[in-house]
């Protein structure tokens, strides 16, 4: 019997981010962006940081990942992220603010926390 969605699982550390079925994927790894979709050939894969995209039933649920690894087997996507965000849990004016901290700082882990505060910005910039 063949599947009609993937099931899909997003989970942190701290929260599952998503769980359900979708009919297609994009996820950024840390070579670009890529695609999946039903019957996808297994795959495991390193996360970047950036939106992953959830398309279901004609929607695109977005939210941010920070890096970790997405495993594809059997029309089962199971991302696990080392942390991550929905639209809803993301403090916009927080979130510029510690933009504008972050580049003006000399912390040598500012260019990975600039890359996160930025993926949580462009959420709010696309539909």
């Amino acid at each position: 019997m063949s599947a009609k969605n993937l099931t899909i699982n997003v989970i942190s550390p701290e929260k599952i981010l998503y769980t359900g079925e979708g009919d297609a994927l994009k996820i950024p790894g840390v070579d670009g962006y890529f695609g999946v979709l039903l019957n996808h050939a297994a795959l495991v894969s390193e996360l970047g940081i950036g939106v992953l995209e959830i398309e279901s039933g004609g929607k695109t649920n977005k939210m941010v990942v920070e890096g970790g690894f997405v495993q594809i087997n059997s029309n089962v996507v199971n991302v696990l992220t080392k942390g991550g965000d929905t639209k809803e849990s993301i403090n916009l004016d927080k979130v510029k603010f510690e933009l504008t901290q972050l580049m003006n700082s000399k912390d040598q882990n500012r260019d990975i926390e600039i890359q996160k505060a930025k993926a949580r910005i462009s959420l709010f910039k696309t539909n």
